[in-house]
């Protein structure tokens, strides 16, 4: 107030001497103004310390190409690691139509028994005379012991039958599916490896198909790799394997007569 007073009073008492001082020009005559950069309290050091490391940067051209090299292979190994998160866990392998897709269960009302395991004799009976299925499957966990490739290694693994993998709709990403001659007793011994075994244990190796890797000191020939990131219960499933009556812990003579160890899954038809 006492600065805009003091203004006031100056130009009440001497109106002409401030008047003489103001002179006036057209529009046309004034420059254009130019845009002033204003730059924040923060942002001076910031420049200051950015001019600095330019500077410090180009005295080393050595450790400048280092830093550079460093900075792009962090980039790329960063870049790869979130291709492969993206592709694993963002988007997991998931079984289509999962609303057809059913787990067959068995009662017993007599031992007040209810599972979803069944044995071969129930599953062929279901097999040949259910009318309202598209396709069934089978299998039973088992376990695999790998040798030949440095110290045995226990594996997890899927016996299956040849429709099973068809049934659930997630087929081998590379190679093929069992075939029903490969699914026979004494039928040849053939694998599918899951996607995420095929890497830790063989370095992602092209040749892997074809080959022959040893399952509890057999020769099991490699004819698939399976999709990464199986859904639950498949996830940790590192071997899949054709003929689930050959399922380790029970002998012919059990599985023949009714012994009950495995898992149907069944596709519905379409309007059931």
């Amino acid at each position: 107030m006492i600065f805009s007073k003091f203004v006031a009073e100056r130009s009440l008492r001497s109106p002409r001497r401030l008047a003489s001082r103001i002179r006036t020009r057209p529009a046309s005559a004034c420059p254009p103004a130019t845009p002033a950069l204003l730059l924040s309290s923060d942002a001076v050091p910031a420049m200051t310390d950015f001019r600095i490391a330019v500077r410090a940067l180009r005295r080393s051209p050595g450790f400048t190409a280092i830093a550079m090299l460093t900075m792009a292979a962090a980039i790329g190994a960063n870049t790869a690691m979130f291709s492969v998160f993206d592709r694993l866990i963002l988007h997991a392998v998931e079984v289509p139509n999962p609303g057809s897709l059913v787990a067959i269960w068995f009662n017993n009302p007599q031992r007040n028994i209810q599972t979803p395991s069944s044995s071969i004799p129930r599953y062929e009976e279901l097999r040949t005379h259910a009318r309202s299925f598209d396709s069934i499957g089978l299998s039973a966990f088992d376990s695999f012991t790998l040798t030949g490739s440095g110290n045995a290694t226990q594996l997890t693994g899927l016996r299956v039958s040849a429709s099973f993998l068809p049934t659930l709709g997630v087929m081998p990403a590379q190679g093929r599916n069992f075939t029903p001659e490969e699914d026979t007793p004494n039928g040849p011994n053939v694998c599918i490896v899951s996607h995420e075994f095929w890497q830790t244990q063989f370095g992602g190796a092209q040749d892997l198909l074809g080959r022959n890797i040893d399952l509890n000191g057999v020769p099991f020939h490699v004819i698939g790799i399976m999709p990464p990131r199986l859904t639950v219960p498949f996830r940790q499933t590192q071997i899949f394997a054709p003929r689930v009556a050959d399922v380790a812990g029970l002998t012919r003579v059990q599985i023949d007569a009714g012994a009950t160890f495995a898992q149907p899954i069944a596709r519905l038809k379409s309007g059931v």
